[in-house]
C-alpha cells in the first residue's frame, strides 16, 4: 500500500555493572557466548529490539540495578521498581591456588591469604564479611579492581582469593569455591525504568522478559 512509512523499533538500552553485563545479560540476549547460565535463554521466544549496553543507568531505558538487602533502589521521579532476585556471593579462587592451600579452615582465615577485590563491593552492606577482611589488611596483600572483568587475570592466574556470585564456577572450570564456612553474603536485583518509558512496547516487553529470565532462575532466590 502506497503512503504507507514503516517505523523501526527504537533501541533499548540495558544498563547494569560490568560484570553483569559481560557474564549474564549480554550472553543471555544476544546468544553470542556458549554460557547462557545462570539466565534461560530459552525464555526468549520473540526477536528482541536493538540492544544497546551501558554501565550509566540515568542513560538507560532498562537498569538492573544491586542494594544491599533490605533497601531500595536510590531512584527518583516516576519510576517502576521491582525487585527481581537476590545474587549470592561466595569466596572463589584459581584450582592451582587452592592446590597449594594450607591451614585454612575458616572465613577469617582467608584474612592470611592475598585477596583481590571489586572496588564496588564496598558500599554494599550486604558484603560486610568480605569487606572486613579487606579492611583489615589495610591494603596490605590487596588488589583492587574496578569491576568483575578486570579481577578475572589475576584471579585466574592464582594470585588470590575474591569473591564472586556462586555461579561463576560455570563459566571457568580453572575456578573453584573455596572449601569453608562462609557467612551469607548477597545483593539485592532489581529492575528499574521510568514509566514513560516503559509505555513504549518494546522497552515493557524487555522489562517483562527480563523481570521473567531473573525469577525463573534457582541462582537468584534467597539462600
Amino acid at each position: 500500500m502506497q503512503g504507507l512509512t514503516a517505523f523501526q523499533t527504537p533501541k533499548v538500552t540495558v544498563a547494569a555493572s560490568e560484570g553483569l553485563l559481560t557474564y549474564t545479560l549480554i550472553p543471555a540476549l544476544m546468544g553470542r557466548d556458549k554460557h547462557e547460565l545462570p539466565l534461560d535463554r530459552g525464555l526468549v521466544k520473540a526477536e528482541l529490539p536493538k540492544l544497546a549496553f551501558s554501565t550509566a543507568s540515568a542513560k538507560a531505558d532498562i537498569s538492573v540495578m544491586a542494594t544491599s538487602p533490605g533497601d531500595l533502589p536510590r531512584v527518583s521521579g516516576a519510576v517502576h521498581v521491582r525487585r527481581v532476585g537476590t545474587m549470592n556471593f561466595v569466596p572463589v579462587a584459581s584450582r592451582d591456588f587452592l592446590h597449594e592451600l594450607r591451614g585454612v579452615s575458616s572465613f577469617d582465615d582467608l584474612g592470611a591469604l592475598p585477596l583481590l577485590d571489586i572496588g564496588i563491593y564496598r558500599a554494599i552492606r550486604g558484603l560486610d564479611a568480605w569487606n572486613g577482611l579487606v579492611a583489615a589488611k589495610d591494603g596490605e596483600g590487596v588488589q583492587v579492581a574496578p569491576n568483575t572483568p578486570k579481577v578475572q587475570r589475576p584471579l585466574l592466574s592464582g594470585e588470590g582469593v575474591s569473591i564472586l556470585p556462586d555461579y561463576s564456577t560455570l563459566y571457568e572450570q580453572s575456578l573453584e569455591v573455596v572449601d569453608v564456612p562462609a557467612p551469607s553474603m548477597a545483593v539485592s536485583l532489581w529492575l528499574v525504568s521510568h514509566e514513560d518509558t516503559l509505555r513504549e512496547p518494546s522497552v515493557r516487553e524487555l522489562y517483562d522478559l527480563l523481570a521473567g529470565m531473573f525469577t525463573a532462575s534457582s541462582w537468584y532466590r534467597d539462600k
